[in-house]
């Protein structure tokens, strides 16, 4: 099968939390899976489907930080497997006090 990503991903498993406008259950739990310098791959812990195109806001528990990494992205595909979504995300802003970009890609 042919890679059709355009940026290289790097693994990891963070601990997160994701919010999609309409969701009547508030904040959901989700792992961040790999990330890239444009996106992220996410396993959303629901059985809820969600729409690829929304935005989605997520806090990414990142270990070496105090505060929690927010994230705007627009939620480009999502897969069902088994009880959960696997998804891709294609981040708008990160918004933290300290870190940039190119400083959180280099958090794993």
């Amino acid at each position: 099968m042919r890679n059709k990503r355009r940026f290289s991903r790097i693994e990891t498993l963070l601990k997160a939390r994701y919010f999609q406008k309409g969701n009547k259950g508030g904040w959901g739990k989700c792992t961040i899976i790999d990330f890239s310098s444009k996106g992220l791959g996410i396993e959303f812990h629901t059985s809820e489907e969600i729409n690829p195109g929304s935005t989605v806001h997520l806090e990414v528990f990142v270990p070496t930080e105090a505060d929690a990494v927010c994230i705007e992205g627009e939620l480009r595909w999502i897969h069902q497997r088994r009880n959960y979504f696997v998804g891709g995300i294609e981040w708008c802003h990160i918004n933290r006090k300290e870190l940039d970009e190119d400083q959180f890609a280099s958090l794993s």
